[in-house]
């Protein structure tokens, strides 16, 4: 069933690309995420390696968080006020900070059952919701518990429960410390973090529906061809809209039930999957619930870790069900082998095709690009 709807995707998908006005960027953007999806297979080979991924996460988040909390110390010790704005270490854009919060997260939830890490990982849940709250991450926070609350009231152990309840507690601690901690030094950080507007996400929700087409509805207009001349973006902000956009409604309705038959199944299965399997189904569904308001499907570190854990995900549905979801076979590696050549290919020719306009962020599409004003020589 899964290999049947993701034939049907990537045929609609090749299909809207072949059609588009913007053959280059359609095609290389096909490509991109045909070898982007092959990761799963590399997250379906590493079912006996769940621990050490997860442990390799929370050493991530811990040396990054601690760098950026040091930036941050001597942002305020230099007088320039509290905000976090400008100081995201190595990341160009806070958001995409928040993105490998999201990500990273979730191990240390994972830390909190071992007592050798149990104390180190609340150290830094509280750092990292402090973090949080003052980037003013919204997206992040609301999808982090979504995923919690609803997580919450499924049927699992006592353990898990418990750690839960740690993690909830944790929260309302660090908004503590945030709203005492602003008070005393930014009022301003505090109107910024509880801000009621969108921050323009709905006006660019609304200005692509009202631009939908049949054949948006249909097969879409192409692979990573979306772009809003009036809020100058290349992605709107949300997954399930781009997909609807660029990939067509068939598509975007056939990704989401993929997305929701892996749930549902591994639902059925909550009281029985270890804690590995459990924080791995909650990281993955935190990038779910985060992309409907931030560019996930777009940034390589968030897109890449998203397909690794529904890979890993599809292990353990495989083991469980006894059922061989992925075939890895030497014909497969053969496909991925010519599609990388296509990409490779694609991606050397699209650097003459980039005209001088750029509308971002979006790491694989810095501008608009096209075959017709394309210079291939010198």
């Amino acid at each position: 069933f899964y290999k049947s709807i993701s034939f049907i995707i990537f045929s609609l998908g090749l299909t809207s690309a072949l059609l588009s006005q913007s053959l280059l960027t359609s095609t290389l953007n096909f490509t991109h995420i045909f070898l982007l999806c092959s990761i799963i297979g590399l997250g379906y080979k590493e079912e006996e390696n769940f621990t050490s991924i997860l442990y390799l996460l929370f050493l991530a988040n811990l040396i990054v968080i601690s760098l950026s909390l040091l930036d941050y110390s001597f942002f305020i010790f230099n007088n320039n006020g509290s905000s976090f704005s400008d100081v995201h270490f190595r990341f160009s854009n806070v958001r995409f900070f928040n993105q490998f919060q999201i990500i990273t997260i979730f191990s240390l939830f994972y830390a909190l059952f071992n007592p050798h890490t149990k104390r180190l990982a609340f150290i830094f849940i509280f750092i990292n919701f402090f973090l949080m709250l003052q980037t003013g991450a919204r997206g992040a926070i609301i999808s982090l518990f979504i995923v919690l609350s609803l997580s919450s009231l499924l049927k699992l152990n006592k353990e898990i429960k418990k750690i839960l309840i740690t993690i909830f507690n944790t929260f309302l601690l660090s908004l503590c410390f945030f709203l005492i901690f602003n008070y005393l030094t930014n009022e301003n950080q505090l109107i910024y973090t509880f801000r009621g507007s969108s921050s323009g996400r709905i006006e660019l929700w609304l200005e692509l529906l009202e631009n939908l087409t049949f054949k948006n509805i249909l097969i879409g207009n192409g692979p990573g061809t979306y772009q809003s001349d009036f809020f100058a973006l290349s992605h709107p902000h949300n997954s399930f809209l781009q997909i609807l956009i660029n990939w067509g409604g068939i598509s975007a309705i056939l990704f989401a039930t993929l997305i929701i038959i892996t749930n549902r199944y591994l639902l059925k299965k909550a009281k029985l999957m270890n804690t590995e399997v459990f924080f791995v189904y909650l990281a993955f569904n935190g990038l779910i619930f985060y992309s409907f308001f931030s560019g996930i499907i777009v940034m390589p570190l968030p897109q890449t870790f998203l397909f690794l854990f529904w890979g890993m995900l599809l292990s353990y549905i495989s083991n469980d069900s006894k059922n061989c979801i992925i075939n890895l076979n030497y014909r497969n590696f053969f496909l991925l082998a010519i599609i990388a050549f296509i990409f490779i290919v694609l991606v050397l020719l699209s650097k003459k095709c980039v005209d001088n306009l750029h509308y971002g962020p979006s790491y694989w599409n810095h501008g608009k690009i096209s075959l017709l004003t394309c210079k291939v020589s010198y």
